[in-house]
């Protein structure tokens, strides 16, 4: 047997076994290569994380929001009623100095009452409860109620009274 013969025998299909396995680990290798790629742009693609910060921070930043809205209506009903009691108190404390009766001061309280009608926003619904005399002081108790602009839970009516004396 030849020198040729022999490597033809023996040699050759070994090496073209191992060449068979260098293809076969070289594309197992490249498919890692390539999964391991992708995973690392996979995992570094932010293209979406925006979209959920937004999708969690939303729905707390409309329920502040919401609650703001609500609190800054309260706020509004509750100095709106104090100063519609306070200038029907001066109103019938000026009647009351001019020498004027119970009537007299409750007609002019009413009057200022209804001239400040454009102050109540909200829906509110204000009433002047009662104008007393106490001395020579004037009593005034308005109240009013209203819807929140946003109904949340726990929250019903708002409502707010106040009492003057002049």
């Amino acid at each position: 047997m030849s020198f040729l013969q022999w490597y033809m025998a023996t040699v050759m299909p070994v090496a073209a076994l191992a060449d068979i396995a260098i293809m076969i680990g070289g594309v197992a290798y490249v498919a890692v290569k390539l999964r391991k790629r992708r995973m690392k742009r996979f995992s570094s693609d932010e293209s979406g994380v925006a979209a959920v910060e937004a999708a969690i921070v939303m729905p707390v930043v409309l329920v502040m929001f919401c609650g703001a809205m609500v609190l800054a209506q309260a706020m509004n009903q509750k100095t709106t009623v104090a100063y519609v009691a306070e200038a029907c108190a001066m109103a019938g404390a000026r009647v009351l100095a001019q020498g004027g009766n119970q009537t007299q001061i409750q007609a002019a309280a009413q009057s200022v009452f209804d001239g400040n009608s454009g102050l109540w926003i909200f829906g509110a619904q204000p009433s002047l409860q009662s104008v007393t005399l106490n001395g020579n002081n004037v009593v005034v108790t308005v109240a009013s109620t209203s819807a929140p602009i946003f109904p949340l839970p726990g929250f019903g009516t708002l409502a707010a009274t106040a009492t003057a004396t002049d």
